[in-house]
């Protein structure tokens, strides 16, 4: 099958999991046999251009921007795969394209201008639910009024609106939170497909498993990740070791206790050499999240996860049983302990549920399977090979 891919990618200077997702996925889909082309934007390179904040601000609202038919039509896809096209690349072309169009929400922009459904330290759903004005006023993108107005422009005509949304044949949403969410708030049930993100099998040496309990948490240091409410509850006799750094790194430090180590950034790879070496990964994010890529690297090392009831990481672990649940000091403690008492055997649980749901084989199998339904739904597209 000819596959193209179309990304616009975020700064790099921010670790971003849906620029992750999409090297990964080109890899996965060229190595298992199927022809597939990358076009794709940079903001490290466009924000160089001239007037580029002004340039993005008229693309938001308009649509109109870089237009990626043409190279389309040189490569003759059967099918078009589009991740994220904010800010750098424009919709207006998707009713022109006569072929399939597959697009994966990888967050929730078409409903927020933050993308995150979070502010103030809790989830938020001010604008879907009331007005999508409120965006401006708590300066929600950017922490700036004025750079949220294109994004509350935008989404002010409601999501079935949406010019993507509406012309792709098949959206991929990647857990069931993700996909009750949009429901609730009227994108079309019959096209949405759940498929979460897969990942490669590590392949390297790993550390081995703990002597003792201890545990690790990793992400960035910012406000819907948790870290702090994490570092105010955790116990003084239980070590864990945050990686990671964002705004919220000094605030944490002020607060944690002797066992709470900040270790800062580290590379993913060295980071997944060592995650066998812990106990389990503690999840506190306080956002919806999608399918984070922090929970299956820990189930791929064997790892079971502790997570914050309510985003789509603790509906992982629940519907998985990989792991247990949390609320409060309380039940953070006792989740821990029923972790530790199932010793290997979740362990071993742990490996199995990563091979069978989120392995690179698994995610290949379900995004072929969405290709030909949306071939079937559209037509061929207009390959010739």
């Amino acid at each position: 099958m000819r596959i193209a891919i179309v990304h616009s990618y975020y700064r790099s200077q921010f670790p971003s999991g849906e620029n992750t997702c999409v090297d990964a996925q080109f890899g996965a889909l060229a190595e298992a046999g199927h022809t597939v082309a990358l076009l794709s934007r940079h903001t490290d390179s466009e924000r160089t251009l001239t007037a580029y904040p002004a340039r993005a601000a008229v693309r938001v609202i308009t649509g109109r921007g870089p237009d990626p038919t043409s190279r389309l039509a040189e490569f003759r896809p059967d099918v078009v795969h589009i991740h994220n096209q904010f800010p750098n690349i424009g919709t207006n072309w998707v009713d022109r394209w006569p072929g399939p169009i597959v697009h994966t929400l990888h967050n929730f922009r078409p409903l927020c201008a933050n993308g995150l459904l979070f502010r103030d330290g809790s989830t938020c759903t001010a604008c879907p639910d009331g007005s999508p004005l409120s965006a401006v006023v708590h300066r929600c993108y950017q922490d700036s009024a004025v750079a949220s107005i294109p994004l509350t422009v935008r989404n002010s005509r409601g999501i079935s609106h949406d010019r993507l949304l509406a012309r792709s044949d098949a959206l991929l949403v990647l857990s069931e939170l993700a996909r009750d969410i949009f429901g609730r708030y009227g994108l079309a049930a019959e096209k949405m497909r759940i498929v979460p993100n897969g990942l490669a099998e590590f392949g390297g040496p790993r550390d081995g498993a703990p002597i003792g309990p201890r545990w690790l948490s990793v992400g960035r240091l910012s406000a819907e990740k948790g870290f702090k409410e994490l570092a105010e509850i955790w116990p003084s006799d239980i070590r864990l070791d945050i990686y990671g750094d964002g705004p919220e790194r000094d605030s944490i430090a002020a607060i944690a206790p002797p066992s709470v180590q900040l270790r800062g950034l580290m590379g993913r790879t060295e980071l997944r050499q060592r995650m066998s070496g812990y106990t389990g990964l503690i999840f506190p994010s306080r956002w919806f999240e999608m399918s984070p890529y922090t929970v299956i690297e820990a189930l791929e090392a064997g790892l079971p996860v502790v997570a914050l009831e309510g985003s789509s990481g603790a509906e992982t672990v629940r519907q998985k049983r990989v792991g247990d649940i949390y609320r409060d000091r309380e039940s953070l403690v006792t989740a821990m302990n029923s972790v530790v008492g199932q010793g290997l055997a979740l362990r071993r649980h742990c490996l199995d549920t990563y091979e069978k749901e989120f392995s690179i084989d698994a995610w290949v199998r379900a995004l072929e399977s969405v290709y030909e339904e949306a071939r079937d739904k559209r037509g061929t597209g207009i390959s010739t090979s």
